[in-house]
């Protein structure tokens, strides 16, 4: 399963400037797969096509992506369709995050049983896989002859990385029209079987630890805040809800889409998923 997410992703995969504070490790982009009916409400919203976020459809052979852009990560949701493999049903999801330096990497894998290591002539993939098998996190660098051919400038080892060079400069751009600027947190449920396991990846990539206790686990990076809920009732490793940093103020609005509902409130929104109205 873990392969089958990283190649698959990886194909569909298309910003700020570097300060000496910014994170050694950040997040990219957040991929979910929802419900067919939830999927059809955001895409069909004029809210969030008009307000809340720069995106759009974009097509995969049989694949149908819609894409929520921020200024330095973005969301992409897939619908679940009649033909999804089972490693790609609703409730799957993938965080990549994303190297802000080139050679990150080869520090990070110091722990073999935890990480897994996949890469190409482009690009070079440090997972997580948990014990069930599941892949829901990696760390992505880009090589030599991806970032020359992407951002169209010299790659030099121990280089630092922009935002924009991982993402569009010009989709980043436009989403300053809009509502969604970055997505500052994603709140996760997963197996108590695992909580080790997470803790020693995302202390790896040089978050730490704010909370902790028996059944949670709160991470920071100083750009995101990783939530985490444990029980051993939990099956797999699923998205409780996505929090947004917005533009300006706006006052409390609570809109359903499909299973899922998006709240806002002042400077930040939260999208929770798998909910019943």
């Amino acid at each position: 399963m873990k392969k089958t997410l990283i190649l698959f992703w990886s194909m569909l995969l298309c910003g700020a400037s570097f300060s000496q504070d910014k994170p050694a490790v950040q997040l990219n982009h957040l991929m979910l797969i929802v419900d067919s009916s939830s999927y059809e409400a955001i895409c069909n919203s004029e809210f969030i096509q008009k307000q809340f976020a720069f995106s759009y459809h974009k097509k995969f052979g049989e694949w149908n992506g819609f894409y929520l852009i921020g200024e330095r990560n973005y969301l992409e949701i897939f619908p679940e369709y009649d033909f999804t493999p089972p490693e790609l049903e609703t409730g799957v999801n993938w965080a990549c995050l994303s190297s802000m330096k080139s050679g990150t990497l080869s520090t990070l894998n110091q722990n073999e049983t935890v990480f897994d290591l996949e890469e190409d002539s482009e690009s070079t993939y440090l997972s997580l896989t948990l014990s069930d098998s599941l892949c829901p996190l990696s760390v992505w660098e880009m090589k030599k002859s991806y970032y020359e051919s992407w951002t169209k400038k010299e790659f030099k080892e121990g280089m630092h990385f922009l935002d924009t060079d991982y993402n569009s400069p010009a989709e980043s751009d436009s989403s300053k029209n809009y509502m969604f600027n970055n997505i500052i947190g994603i709140s996760y449920q997963a197996n108590e079987k695992d909580s080790s396991l997470i803790r020693t990846y995302f202390e790896a990539c040089g978050y730490t630890i704010s909370s902790s206790g028996a059944k949670s686990l709160i991470l920071e990076n100083g750009f995101e805040k990783i939530r985490f809920h444990f029980s051993p009732m939990i099956k797999g490793f699923s998205v409780e809800s996505i929090e947004f940093e917005l533009d300006v103020p706006y006052p409390i609005l609570k809109l359903p889409f499909g299973n899922s509902r998006l709240e806002i409130a002042g400077k930040r929104a939260r999208w929770y998923f798998n909910v019943e109205e």
